[in-house]
């Protein structure tokens, strides 16, 4: 049975691979982020990719599990932003450019229009 959110890889080498990849990111993660939700600061308790890894397709999960791809969250944000979407993802790319000064031009990222002014359509959170 396939875990949700995965692709199919072709090999348990390559699996094993973006398996361990993808812990390695989650402790870089949780140490940049101070174990804290970056929306709400609260102490967090998921490790969330910002753009799932279907996006990226099959060869794509260096880049799904990037530091600019996840972040923490609080189990009621990871919910909230599930909830809004692709509004979601927007704020959350947002924060990030606003927290570590990311980049977000190149594919899958390009599609989101996160460097709009924010001043007026300030989404309260």
């Amino acid at each position: 049975m396939r875990r949700r959110g995965f692709a199919p890889t072709n090999s348990k080498t390559e699996r094993k691979r973006i398996m361990a990849l993808r812990q390695l990111r989650r402790n870089q993660v949780i140490a940049r982020d101070k174990g804290r939700d970056i929306l709400t600061l609260e102490l967090g308790t998921d490790v969330h990719e910002i753009i799932p890894r279907s996006h990226f397709g099959r060869k794509g999960a260096d880049k799904c599990y990037s530091l600019k791809n996840m972040c923490v969250l609080t189990r009621a944000s990871h919910q909230r932003i599930h909830a809004l979407g692709k509004a979601g993802i927007t704020l959350l790319l947002q924060r990030m450019v606003e927290l570590y000064g990311y980049e977000y031009g190149d594919e899958p990222w390009a599609g989101f229009d996160i460097y709009r002014a924010r001043s007026g359509e300030e989404q309260s959170y």
